[in-house]
């Protein structure tokens, strides 16, 4: 992996190449390692390293941006080049932010080094546990187990120079009969804290618990979600407290900010330093990132901003910036949801008739303004019936508003995990039972 010398050494020479007023440089090194398996077997084991450098400078009112995986002297400047052009051609932008300076950044420690050398042995060796036993049992597992280690630098014309050393790992299975299905999955920065036999051991548990699962009728259900249920929601979330998204009318919380939205137990932060998260001490401007409470309460209290979103508000960024230029503005990357005083067991226990539900498939947004969402559930999902799991029943469709469901929490848990929403991204979240959530039709698996 590339050292902090080395980035800088590089950022250096592009910086070097560049003949505009205002340069900035993106660096990444990944080293990546995948098994995967499926029938019970290994079927593919893969490691990869992939080094990205990515340069923007900014040239009268146009900014451009081009990149490269190659890190000779002759393509980085061949890169700046391409930028300068692209620039050239790029469409005037009004207010572009200029470049920040040196900036001191909280410490973190991000690298594990038992995760930047797990070996394909060790990770054969959780995948023999959980094959073997769907061998033993008839039925069958897939999934994927990855680890790997990351480097990200920033640096700019400025004399702003960021570097951050991360690792990686998430084992995730799914356990498959004739007619059921059962998941799990963990991640963490630090590999020994995934258990990943218990992960194996409830999927496996939720597969054959969930065979031959019967039909219930759409309608309004108490639900309890499990924590990746919960993470899809805060997806869909993050999208709305951006600055740009209220600014320019698509967020669901435009007209709503500083109001009552959901249940008083209802708190969110972004917290890039909770412990559980692995989120980068700067964004992708080089601004430090800020401990942001977005809602407290249920009162939605603060917006994340880049630097133009900050600007056209007079206020300071709270470093939530992505690379730039984009569509987004700033985007809280590393929510954290406040934990409950009970835990899964008893919220089951307290449900007359329910619903349990291991996690969403495909969720997406049916309407922005009240965030309405639409998806299905997925490996596990079993009737509650006077506080016990009843039986199994086939997926459900849901179209609910994400501000009605968070409206309607009855009860959160003591845990937290963090979970990896369907379409990236992972969250600090607990699980929770939810009053009236709406099931909008059936399914016939």
């Amino acid at each position: 992996m590339l050292t902090r010398q080395q980035t800088r050494k590089i950022c250096d020479k592009v910086l070097g190449c560049s003949n505009a007023k205002q340069t900035e440089v993106i660096l990444s090194d990944a080293d990546s390692s995948l098994t995967r398996f499926g029938k019970n077997a290994i079927i593919q084991n893969v490691n990869s390293r992939e080094v990205d450098l990515s340069v923007r400078v900014i040239v009268g009112k146009a900014s451009g941006r081009a990149s490269t995986n190659c890190l000779d002297d002759a393509s980085l400047c061949a890169t700046v080049e391409r930028a300068v052009e692209q620039a050239g051609a790029a469409r005037p932008e009004t207010k572009i932010p200029p470049l920040v300076g040196p900036k001191e950044y909280r410490k973190v420690k991000h690298f594990v080094e038992r995760t930047a050398v797990l070996t394909p042995e060790e990770r054969a060796e959780v995948v023999r546990y959980i094959a073997r036993k769907c061998r033993r049992a008839g039925v069958e597992c897939a999934g994927t187990y990855s680890s790997g280690a990351n480097v990200l630098a920033l640096a700019n014309s400025r004399g702003m120079f960021a570097y951050d050393k991360s690792t990686s790992a998430e084992f995730g299975v799914t356990v498959l009969t004739e007619n059921s299905a059962g998941w799990a999955e963990g991640a963490s920065r630090d590999c020994s804290k995934i258990d990943t036999k218990n992960l194996a051991d409830r999927a496996f548990k939720k597969a054959v618990g969930g065979r031959n699962p019967a039909s219930v009728p759409a309608g309004r259900y108490t639900v309890v979600l499990e924590p990746a249920a919960v993470t899809d929601f805060l997806l869909f979330m993050s999208l709305g407290f951006s600055a740009q998204a209220v600014q320019d009318g698509t967020s669901f919380l435009v007209g709503r900010v500083g109001k009552k939205l959901f249940g008083n137990n209802i708190t969110i932060l972004d917290d890039a330093y909770h412990p559980d998260n692995s989120g980068l001490p700067f964004d992708f401007e080089g601004m430090p990132r800020r401990k942001t409470v977005l809602m407290e309460k249920g009162v939605v209290r603060n917006l994340v901003y880049d630097l133009k979103s900050a600007r056209k508000d007079r206020v300071r960024s709270t470093g939530h910036a992505l690379p730039q230029p984009n569509t987004y503005g700033g985007l809280p990357l590393n929510m954290v949801v406040e934990a409950g005083d009970s835990s899964l067991e008893e919220m089951i226990r307290s449900t007359k008739k329910g619903l349990l539900v291991t996690h969403f498939h495909y969720a997406n947004v049916a309407e922005r303004r009240e965030l309405v969402l639409t998806g299905m559930t997925r490996d596990g999902t079993f009737l509650i019936e006077n506080g016990r799991v009843k039986r199994p029943v086939k997926n459900m469709r849901f179209t609910e508003s994400v501000i009605k469901a968070l409206g309607n929490v009855e009860m959160i848990s003591r845990e937290r995990i963090f979970a990896r929403a369907f379409f990236g991204g992972g969250f600090v979240v607990p699980a929770m039972k939810i009053k009236k959530f709406n099931f909008s039709s059936e399914t016939k698996f």
